[in-house]
């Protein structure tokens, strides 16, 4: 699996280890014998572990037909139409393609055949005839088994054919027991017959069958599949004792014995030599008044191999998961992913794992981090080695290869005797290396090394090696984009800090003569307001008036930047709400009585307290009452008080202009405005809503609002209260 999908290939790992660890309670429990419908119902149970099943349906093939047996439903929400299903799988050649490979078939969604569903089928065989078939739900059409996903199942429905086929050999054995004391009981002129059909009776059976003699541990009699299973002739294991065909030597002085056991796992050598798992079992029969021993087994092998398999593929999963927890928990990149090959050297059971970088300006590569196993000579800090030479003729097409995203699997003898030399320097036998990539660049290499043998690397070793430069890469990308974010960080502090300067220092410069030019106009003012008429005294008000908006803008501005710049924090106290509005109130009067509007309180008592801070919430009536009074040309302006169970609400309320449903996105963006340009009707800066919304959300406070074009705009101050 590649690093793209990384994603789809890490969560396997979970599922796998609960599917392969009830294989392995499937496998004990099966060892005793247990009736036909136990094992269906704990072989089907399995199935269910796959992600996504929905449901689990089992098919007998009674009289030629496919009958439907059992099901297991997973998911109840899904009601499934098993004979109208069936009929299509089998009118569509599925079910005849499943029996014909003898394995597990697994189609993605099509919804010409079972719509909303992938689904897997899996035939059950007995004595190389068809028992029966699995089909499997999957709900979700967009998960994917991979490869190992479908190994994995197809060796679970291995599994549980060689114990259905135990089970019916049981059954056949008691059969054949009752036969054969039948047979042997016939009188001694019959004996020739009776061999014959005992002869007969043996090759029948489709699995291994082997008479003993329990005095002499000597095999008298076996039949065609024994024979088949052992790769040999009659000759060669009749009259010869069940014991030379033992692995253990144990098992060789006591195995006569386990038939008290049931079934059992142990290990045979054929008269060839070859190695045998298999599942026996030990009967006692009586012949002609004298105890044999009727064994009966089957080969495991496959099965056992499939199972050392998995456990290989679960224990280098498991190895990734924690490398990659290592990478994600360790701050510090050195030792992140000094850990993270450590787990990974020991998952492979490598010797060497290298992580090595590129440097193009000098055509080297230099290792970088390093494990080593035990006795295992490093490269990192030995003077002639610590760089590799890209443009040395063994090293340079493997570099070509990594560097268009291709691994790397060598072995000592697949280089001439020149090029052999470096790897032989440097103690390695095979090389398994992919590529680390990250941002489109060739950062460097990650590698396997096995410097004892000449090692033929596994396809999932590959893509767990691919999954681990993919999170190294992640973890360097991220190293490299935290120092660029730090440097950013700090170039933006230094930036806001030049802001911050220049807007307290222009703030100075504009304050100190505009506080002079509006006292001079007090004082001139004062000295020629005898001699002057109504009119020309209204400039002074105009003034006033334009030195105070220049006041305000600049508060807002410094108020604003002082937010966005992370140095505001609430300064919480005791505060009465009727004497914060009643004081913006007086200040406003002036502004509102000048346009003729109703302005007034509603409903406001003393002695109502909360604790909040008294600078935010007089910016937040002062900003909302200025706009609703700015925007109002005629009718009225209204702050009301109310309460909730929870809140005190205070709303401010216009007859004004309100606001079109085009500019409600933009509410409270500074420096926004509704109209805009020199023809504006209304003189602002866009900041008083934002800056109200800011103090709002530090405060803890709700604002909301409601509005319609051309009638009105009501806002809403929630504040919630505080027991004193």
């Amino acid at each position: 699996m590649d690093s793209d999908n990384l994603l789809n290939f890490t969560p396997s790992v979970f599922w796998w280890q609960g599917f392969i660890n009830s294989m392995l309670e499937f496998s004990c429990k099966r060892l005793k014998t247990d009736t036909l419908s136990d094992i269906i119902d704990d072989g089907l149970a399995i199935f269910s572990k796959i992600p996504n099943a929905a449901n689990i349906v089992f098919y007998e093939l009674t009289e030629g037909e496919f009958i439907f047996s059992k099901e297991l439903k997973i998911n109840t929400e899904y009601e499934f139409n098993h004979s109208e299903n069936f009929s299509i799988l089998i009118e569509k050649n599925i079910v005849a393609t499943v029996l014909t490979a003898g394995n597990v078939f697994y189609q993605k969604s099509d919804l010409s055949i079972i719509p909303k569903f992938n689904f897997l089928i899996l035939p059950l065989f007995f004595s190389s005839k068809i028992f029966g078939i699995i089909l499997v739900y999957i709900d979700d059409i967009k998960f994917n088994l991979d490869n190992i996903s479908l190994n994995l199942i197809s060796s679970h429905s291995h599994q549980f054919t060689a114990y259905l086929n135990n089970y019916f050999l049981h059954k056949e054995i008691k059969n054949l027991n009752s036969t054969l004391s039948q047979k042997i009981s016939i009188k001694t002129l019959e004996e020739k017959r009776k061999r014959i059909e005992i002869t007969k009776i043996l090759d029948s059976i489709n699995s291994a069958v082997l008479i003993i003699d329990r005095d002499t541990d000597n095999i008298i009699k076996t039949n065609v599949t024994a024979l088949k299973i052992l790769e040999c002739e009659a000759d060669d294991i009749l009259n010869k004792k069940r014991s030379d065909f033992i692995d253990n030597l144990h098992e060789q002085t006591n195995w006569i014995y386990n038939y008290s056991k049931g079934n059992f796992e142990t290990t045979i050598i054929t008269p060839r030599k070859h190695k045998l798992e298999i599942i026996t079992s030990l009967t006692e029969i009586s012949i002609d008044g004298k105890i044999f021993l009727l064994e009966s087994f089957i080969d495991i092998t496959n099965v056992k191999i499939t199972k050392n398999t998995l456990k290989r593929h679960t224990d280098l999963l498991i190895g990734l998961s924690d490398s990659t927890q290592s990478l994600l928990s360790i701050q510090n990149i050195e030792q992140a992913i000094d850990k993270a090959i450590s787990i990974l050297g020991k998952a492979t059971d490598c010797d060497r794992v290298l992580v090595c970088k590129n440097n193009f300006e000098t055509a080297e590569m230099s290792v970088n981090y390093e494990w080593l196993n035990k006795n295992i000579s490093g490269l990192k800090n030995h003077k002639i080695y610590n760089k590799l030479n890209l443009n040395r003729p063994a090293v340079k097409n493997l570099f070509d290869q990594l560097k268009n995203e291709k691994s790397v699997k060598i072995k000592l003898t697949e280089f001439n005797e020149r090029e052999s030399k470096y790897f032989t320097t440097n103690s390695i036998k095979s090389l398994l290396a992919v590529p680390i990539k990250f941002d489109g660049e060739f950062w460097g290499v990650i590698g396997l090394n096995d410097c004892n043998s000449e090692r033929e690397w596994s396809e999932i070793e590959e893509k767990i090696l691919k999954a681990a430069a993919s999170s190294i890469g992640g973890i360097i990308q991220k190293e490299r984009y935290i120092r660029l974010l730090e440097k950013a960080k700090l170039e933006a502090e230094k930036s806001d800090k030049i802001k911050s300067d220049f807007l307290t220092q222009i703030s100075h410069e504009i304050r100190t003569p505009l506080n002079t030019i509006l006292n001079f106009s007090n004082l001139i003012e004062m000295e020629v307001k005898d001699n002057l008429d109504q009119e020309l005294l209204t400039y002074f008000d105009s003034v006033r008036s334009a030195g105070a908006r220049i006041v305000r803008t600049i508060d807002l501005i410094l108020n604003m930047s002082e937010i966005q710049n992370g140095k505001y924090s609430p300064s919480t106290k005791k505060i009465d709400i009727y004497d914060t509005v009643q004081q913006i109130y007086h200040q406003l009067k002036p502004q509102a009585q000048l346009k003729k509007l109703d302005f007034r309180l509603s409903n406001f008592n003393r002695n109502i307290h909360i604790y909040s801070d008294d600078y935010a919430l007089n910016q937040i009536f002062s900003n909302l009452i200025d706009n609703a009074i700015k925007f109002t040309e005629q009718g009225k302006v209204v702050v009301e008080f109310s309460e909730q169970e929870n809140f005190y609400n205070i709303e401010v309320k216009d007859t004004g202009i309100g606001i079109s449903e085009e500019y409600i996105p933009h509410l409270f963006t500074p420096f926004s405005q509704e109209e805009r340009g020199y023809t504006r009707r209304y003189e602002g800066n866009g900041l008083g809503l934002a800056l109200a919304k800011q103090y709002c959300n530090f405060n803890n406070i709700h604002l909301s609002y409601s509005t319609k074009k051309d009638l009105g705009t009501t806002f809403i101050v929630s504040i919630p209260k505080v027991v004193i």
